[in-house]
């Protein structure tokens, strides 16, 4: 699905070339109808800090309010995680807003492959964390953000965890062991907001 063009809305988002990073830059707005399929891996991983199924909501409001949606289409939040954000009170910010409009929250389900079926249907494989069970999810748009992998060379150099996270203190910023490194957004550990405006404040 990669290959195939951007208006089969497959994304996966990984930064890897320009042409992907070009590809993906509408990747949550055209979304006419079915279901739209959100994947968050396991944590601790990069991209937790931007939860970006509201953004895709408020635009598809506004794209049904216009016409250019049907009412069949929706959002839904798949995770392998028993929550969307590490942070607790995110956390809870979080899925007041997504029982508020409308988007589904499907927590305890590891992303096993995409694939199309012998009929052409875009299909999702899932499998419960505690169960083990399986199912298919048919979807018309998907956005896939892997499991991150580790940069060995700055695990080997002590700037981050064995995750692949920089160990700074929470409230500075600031490396614990490199006073002259500092690190904000999805790179950092810690149980916190990990965005832009965290760092500002």
């Amino acid at each position: 699905m990669q290959q195939s063009h951007e208006m089969e809305n497959v994304f996966s988002h990984v930064l890897d070339t320009k042409e992907r990073v070009d590809r993906n830059f509408n990747h949550g707005w055209n979304h006419p109808h079915g279901d739209m399929v959100y994947y968050m891996p396991k944590t601790p991983c990069k991209g937790e800090a931007n939860f970006w199924p509201l953004y895709y909501e408020a635009w598809l409001r506004q794209d049904k309010m216009l016409g250019r949606a049907s009412d069949n289409a929706r959002i839904q939040v798949w995770t392998p995680n028993n929550f969307i954000l590490e942070y607790p009170y995110a956390n809870e910010v979080a899925l007041d807003e997504c029982d508020k409009r409308g988007i589904d929250v499907m927590l305890g389900w590891d992303m096993q492959k995409v694939h199309f079926n012998e009929i052409g249907e875009k299909i999702a494989t899932f499998r419960n964390v505690s169960t083990g069970e399986t199912l298919e999810k048919p979807f018309a748009h998907a956005n896939i953000n892997p499991t991150s992998r580790p940069h060995q060379e700055l695990v080997d150099a002590g700037l981050t965890d064995s995750n692949g996270l920089i160990d700074v203190n929470p409230y500075t910023l600031q490396h614990e062991r490199f006073e002259n490194v500092f690190a904000f957004g999805d790179a950092i550990r810690g149980n916190l907001t990990r965005t832009q405006t965290t760092a500002q404040a």
